[in-house]
């Protein structure tokens, strides 16, 4: 969001940034802390936004 963000800013509108889609949950397992494919997707998409932030200053 903070590239998006930034992006936009720079044509001139102005942003207000709204995080969407949090879960929460009430309870926790051991399966939940346990490495899966969908954490390391979760990962990837994260790190693909870092080195797009930097890059693009």
């Amino acid at each position: 969001m903070r590239r998006a963000a930034s992006l936009l800013e720079s044509q001139g509108l102005t942003v207000i940034p709204a995080a969407t889609d949090h879960e929460a949950r009430s309870q926790f397992t051991i399966h939940d802390w346990l490495p899966d494919a969908g954490a390391l997707e979760g990962s990837a998409r994260a790190m693909k936004e870092i080195v797009g932030h930097l890059s693009g200053r």
